[in-house]
């Protein structure tokens, strides 16, 4: 059976916006039915990992993932830059999740799409060994609060997840305005033995997210991590966690 990703609810009311066959269409319908090229829903009801080459038949190689994607600048922007190079978004709220798909509708992006759902769960259900490439993590929630720290996404489980799903030599992307969770992703990913990096001074990659704009127009620090995973294999007893 079917198993909706955690966090995402259904369609949701909304408000009629006409009747066609004596069944009522609702906004929300006629909104996923515009931006479909862009949305990864229907495909889940396999089980399972994705066929993510029949979902990008025009691109080639691992799917670089932006988790937490929010309302897409920072996807659109960054997919236009490689367009033969596939690009997954996911979110966790579902409206921001639709417009980010509208704003990929708009600029008409070949090679970017869309899923709404929880980052963990779609890493580990929708994707084999190897087929995810760069990761982006674009200054997730920190949740400060010591009993809250389990809902950050960014934990040992996580890491050890994007290794196993990740091709070798891709990289997961990190910027925080938080200095002690980077601290904390430092912590993380510098103790699994499958990847190497650490903070970089400079911004590593060439978009930027609507969080990143806001915090630099507010003269807030900005933490960036770059870890790649290792093209050698972990040496003899160093099992990944």
């Amino acid at each position: 059976m079917f198993v909706a990703p955690p966090g995402v609810r259904g369609g949701g009311a909304g408000r009629s916006s006409g009747v066609r066959g004596g069944v009522g269409v609702t906004r929300r319908h006629v909104e996923l039915a515009q931006v479909a090229p862009w949305w990864v829903e229907a495909e889940l009801q396999a089980a399972g990992p994705l066929a993510w080459g029949a979902l990008f038949p025009a691109c080639s190689g691992p799917v670089a993932v932006e988790l937490g994607c929010g309302y897409g600048l920072f996807l659109r922007d960054l997919a236009a830059l490689t367009p033969t190079r596939p690009f997954l978004g996911v979110e966790q709220d579902r409206g921001a999740a639709l417009r980010a798909a509208r704003k990929l509708m708009l600029a008409q992006s070949p090679n970017a799409r869309v899923l709404a759902g929880d980052a963990f769960w779609a890493i580990h259900q929708l994707f084999r060994a190897g087929e995810v490439g760069d990761v982006y993590v674009n200054f997730p929630d920190p949740w400060p609060k010591r009993r809250h720290a389990r809902r950050r996404y960014v934990r040992q489980p996580f890491v050890a997840e994007l290794y196993q799903k990740m091709a070798p030599g891709h990289a997961v992307f990190l910027a925080t305005d938080v200095a002690a969770y980077a601290d904390e992703m430092e912590l993380l990913f510098g103790g699994h033995p499958g990847f190497v990096g650490g903070r970089v001074a400079a911004k590593p990659v060439g978009v930027a997210s609507k969080y990143e704009l806001d915090f630099q127009a507010q003269g807030l620090t900005i933490h960036y991590l770059v870890y790649r995973v290792a093209t050698a294999p972990l040496p003899a007893g160093a099992a990944a966690p």
